[in-house]
This record gives structure tokens, C-alpha cells and sequence, in this order.
């Protein structure tokens, strides 16, 4: 979920795109970029009363901006938008005398289907079938819990509400929402297989997406995610400055793009600097999860409660804890070295502010994060009685991520 309690920010000057942060300590690790190719880099924007429209807004007004000087006979940028009141497909395109224009695609009468996985796949072959590249990528923007599925998320959050506010109607939020309509993980890989295409790099406008059971749903969507595993301030990306890194002649740079991102949040202040992002290989987390389940099978006994590992959000058992230190905890207080390999491959970027903003939980506001290996997990509390806990215990044993873990 993206939350919306921010106004506008204004641009600033970004820090030089030189140091990368990693997982761990060894940080000189090879750009993951493309080879020059012609490419598709599409939005899909879901903001069918989710209170983000205006950033939603805003953020297209950067995206065009950007544009003027990437768009050219290989480079093409679409935008699908459901804001509730028209739904349309564009695409930008120059004109004779070079000005970046509109071009319709497509216009749809019904504005309630975005995140239904056949009308999905239908925007995408509406892309492919435009735009005509060698290549394709993808930016959601919505609201997201990541793995989480809606009815479990609103169940919980209530639970964790102030008192105060626990008489008004909790917001449900997953990946995707169109009005009273929500996208759970594993129907939006379904949308992508349904339409045959498979993506360079899937980028998440949206809070907890660097879920490793969101990503593991999506593993062969993509080769790239990029996604935060935490909450994302409403204004989301800077486009304007990541634009000419995520789409281009030369091909993208995705790390250099995810650096833009976190200095731009780095460099704001207060309740505004709040950033935390990560850059997936989607081809190392069978890898990954093979690693965690080596570290369970070695440790059978052991019991890590949610409530003493990292989190983040402002939950008291917490829905997304840092897999690292879930891992550190099941391990007896170090990280074996198989599991940091594999993660380090898995995870080839990623970095994040000292403090993290949250907007649920009991206590809600600005939190420390002592650390961050880029992917969050669930950790199961069988020893809880709380009926919120119990339902999502056993939707997380649904997951195809704690199935390939052998979780118990």
C-alpha cells in the first residue's frame, strides 16, 4: 500500500550514483543492466479510489516529462490509468515537430476490472501489440501488502488499530486495487502468464512489495524486481531522475535506478525520509528458498516469535519481519554462510533510510531499522491464540513460498 498523507515533494539534487549497498559486506557486485534493445517500459496504474490519484497525477506529469528526451523509434512508454472516472490506454509519441503527444491506445468503458487477471492480460497484449519491441517492463502503482491476502491484512490491521479509530471501517490493501476490488499475488502472476509476456523488470509503486513470498509467486514473470519492503510515502518514485536509468538506447540500469530512489528519500527530512528498497534476481530465489529450507531442516527445535525479529510496520506481532534476521534468530545468532551466498545473489542491491515511516499499528509514525537485507518474510507464531495470527498462519502455509521452504 502506498499511503497518501504526504503533499507533493519537490525534486532535488541527487547524490552521484557511485556506492552501492548491499546485504551484506561485499558490495562490488556487476550493474545488472540490459543491452541496448528496443523496449516497452509500461505503467499500469490502479487508483480507483485509493486516494492516490493526485500522486498518481503528479507522477505522470514527471513521467512525461522525462519522456521528450527517451522516447524514440525503440524506446516507447505506455500508461494504462483507471482513476475511477475514465480508464485509458497511451501511449507517448512525438509528433512532427518533435513535441511528445498523447496517443491513444485504447479507451475502456468499464473502470472496475484492472485488477481482474483477464483484463490484465488484455492490457498487455494491447501493449505488445502497439508498441511491437524486442523487449518489456512494468510499473504497478496501487496500494500493496505484498503476500498478504486482503481479507487477512484487514483482520489484522484492525486488530493492531488505536482505539480510537477502531470504530471506523479498516482499509483493506495485497497488490492492486479498483474500487471494492483487490489483486491477490498469485492472480497477477496469472495475469502475466495469461498474456505470454515476460518482463525485463517489474518495478512495485507500492507499500511491502519486497515480500520473498510476493516475489517467489512472480519468479518467472521477470527477470528483475525492483520493490520496497516497506511502506512507500505517497509520491513514490522520483520518474523524472529514474526515468533515463530504467529506459533508454543504452539499455537500463537498475541499480543505479534503485540508488536514485533511496537518495532521494535519504535526502529529505523528518517524517519524509522514509525509504527502503531492494533489487531482486527473480532466477536465484528457488536458490534462496533452498537455502532456508536447509537452515530449518538444521534447526528443528528452534522458535523465533515475530515479535522479536526486525519488522516493518508498527504491528506487534509483526506481518513482514527481515528474512536475514529471521534466519540469524533460527540460527542461533549467526547467519550461515550458504543462506548469506545465497541471498547475496538473490538480492544484488539494496538499501534504506535509518528510520522508516509506518502508518499501522497500535503506535504509528517514524521507527528505527537497525537493519535491512532488502526481502521480508512471515514468520509463523503457532503459539498465539489471537485469531488474526491463527488466519494468517495458515494463509502463509498456502503460500508456494512456504510449501518450497517446507515451513511448519
Amino acid at each position: 500500500m502506498k499511503f497518501s498523507r504526504f503533499i507533493y515533494i519537490i525534486a532535488m539534487t541527487l547524490m552521484g550514483l557511485a556506492i552501492f549497498v548491499s546485504c551484506t559486506e561485499d558490495n562490488n557486485r556487476k550493474d545488472p543492466s540490459s543491452s541496448a534493445q528496443s523496449h516497452t517500459l509500461l505503467y499500469y496504474f490502479m487508483g480507483n479510489e485509493t486516494g492516490l490519484t493526485e500522486f498518481m497525477d503528479d507522477n505522470i506529469v514527471d513521467i512525461r516529462t522525462a519522456a521528450t528526451g527517451i522516447i524514440s523509434d525503440d524506446q516507447h512508454i505506455a500508461i494504462f490509468y483507471d482513476n475511477g472516472t475514465k480508464t485509458h490506454l497511451t501511449e507517448y509519441v512525438k509528433n512532427e515537430d518533435g513535441r511528445t503527444i498523447e496517443k491513444t491506445i485504447h479507451k475502456f468503458l468499464n473502470t472496475t476490472d484492472c485488477t481482474k487477471p483477464e483484463f490484465m492480460a488484455e492490457v498487455f497484449q494491447m501493449v505488445m501489440d502497439s508498441c511491437g519491441t524486442d523487449a518489456y517492463s512494468v510499473v504497478f502503482s496501487s496500494h500493496g501488502a505484498g503476500w498478504v491476502p486482503e481479507p487477512v491484512f484487514v483482520q489484522y490491521d484492525y486488530a493492531y488499530q488505536p482505539a480510537s479509530i477502531q470504530s471506523a471501517a479498516a482499509s483493506p490493501f495485497y497488490m492492486g486495487q479498483d474500487g471494492d476490488s483487490y489483486m491477490e499475488i498469485p492472480q497477477m502472476a496469472e495475469a502475466i502468464e495469461l498474456s505470454g509476456i515476460h518482463f525485463d523488470f517489474i518495478l512495485f509503486d507500492a507499500c511491502f512489495m519486497s515480500s520473498v513470498e510476493a516475489l517467489y509467486d512472480l519468479r518467472n514473470c521477470a527477470d528483475y524486481i525492483i520493490a520496497s519492503a516497506t511502506e512507500v510515502i505517497g509520491y513514490g518514485f522520483p520518474y523524472k531522475d529514474m526515468l533515463p536509468l530504467l529506459l533508454g538506447n543504452e539499455g537500463h540500469q537498475l541499480e543505479a535506478a534503485c540508488k536514485v530512489y533511496i537518495d532521494f528519500y535519504k535526502g529529505l527530512s523528518g517524517e519524509e525520509q522514509s525509504g527502503n528498497i531492494a533489487l531482486t534476481k527473480c532466477s536465484e530465489l528457488e536458490n534462496l528458498a533452498a537455502a532456508v529450507k536447509d537452515v530449518l531442516a538444521a534447526n528443528p527445535d528452534a522458535h523465533v516469535s515475530p515479535r522479536e525479529a526486525i519488522g516493518f510496520e508498527g504491528f506487534d506481532s509483526h506481518l513482514y519481519c527481515d528474512l536475514e534476521d529471521y534466519i540469524k534468530h533460527l540460527n542461533g545468532g549467526t547467519v550461515p554462510q550458504a543462506f548469506a551466498d545465497a541471498l547475496d545473489k538473490a538480492v544484488p542491491y539494496t538499501d534504506y533510510t535509518e528510520k522508516f515511516y509506518t502508518n499501522f499499528g497500535a503506535e504509528r509514525g517514524l521507527k528505527d531499522l537497525p537493519g535491512s537485507c532488502g526481502l521480508s518474510c512471515y514468520i509463523p507464531d503457532p503459539s498465539s491464540s489471537a485469531a488474526h495470527v491463527h488466519n494468517a498462519d495458515l494463509a502463509y502455509m498456502e503460500t508456494a513460498w512456504a510449501k518450497a521452504i517446507g515451513a511448519e
